[in-house]
């Protein structure tokens, strides 16, 4: 993986930028390496030219350890496309796989079409609770899904829905005993973490935590049933080479209310 850190705005060719709205957001390219940012340096995705499918965040990976527990999920609920490294990722990996990806600003999904390789159309523009309100209040509970990624940070906040109940009742709804959720986390504070802990355990009954060496990410993994590793997840370490460092990470949630050891 790439150092994210490196790529700053004074570094890149600059190929795209959007003020129409705020934040301005720009497209930018170095040595092989393309990424969007929004407004400041903070890198929001990021893609190699000539291996598109590969991750180059850190982060990416490690919410992609969740196939440890799944490895071979038929349909994919991806919340917070942005520069679509996911569905660039799973187009190589498991091109059979259903995905729906949500991305709340259309000048983000279609930046992903233009200099991004996401495929035109294979975007719902909405937010995230939208979706999920909409999804649930249709049936469509009915197509479940059995992975959930879930990237929804802007300027480093978490959006407040996430900070209450109902997405994780309405992903409760929407995904089997064996659906595996991964939810990016950059915490500001202990209680705030614990807080989105509670928030996923009492939906789910299972939470697990995945730490990102070197950077603040933690991912939070949830299921309805005990987060095993497969037999058969081996060969995952050929598409995501550092899964055993995140995987040596790994704490199991204590239950509600208990302070983290």
């Amino acid at each position: 993986m790439i150092d994210v850190h490196s790529l700053t705005p004074d570094q890149g060719a600059l190929l795209y930028r959007d003020t129409t709205a705020a934040p301005a957001i720009e497209v930018r390219e170095h040595n092989g390496v393309r990424w969007l940012h929004f407004g400041d340096s903070a890198v929001q995705s990021a893609m190699l030219v000539q291996q598109p499918a590969q991750l180059l965040l850190p982060y990416l990976q490690c919410m992609l350890t969740a196939l440890v527990f799944n490895p071979k999920p038929s349909r994919l609920l991806n919340l917070g496309m942005g520069g679509g490294a996911f569905n660039r990722f799973f187009n190589a990996f498991a091109p059979e796989l259903e995905i729906d990806s949500v991305e709340q600003d259309p000048r983000v999904a279609a930046i992903a079409e233009q200099y991004f390789g996401v495929a035109t159309g294979e975007c719902h523009i909405e937010t995230a609770e939208q979706f999920l309100a909409r999804s649930v209040a249709g049936g469509e509970g009915e197509r479940s899904y059995d992975l959930v990624l879930c990237d929804l940070y802007s300027e480093d906040a978490l959006p407040q829905f996430l900070r209450t109940p109902q997405p994780y009742q309405y992903l409760a709804q929407l995904t089997e005993d064996s659906s595996v959720i991964a939810i990016n986390l950059l915490p500001n504070s202990e209680q705030e973490l614990l807080e989105v802990m509670q928030l996923a355990r009492a939906a789910f009954g299972f939470t697990a935590l995945l730490e990102v060496p070197d950077y603040r990410n933690i991912v939070l993994l949830a299921s309805t049933q005990s987060l095993t590793m497969r037999q058969d997840w081996a060969a995952l370490k050929d598409w995501l080479p550092d899964v055993e460092t995140f995987l040596a990470t790994l704490r199991r949630v204590p239950d509600s209310g208990k302070k983290l050891e």
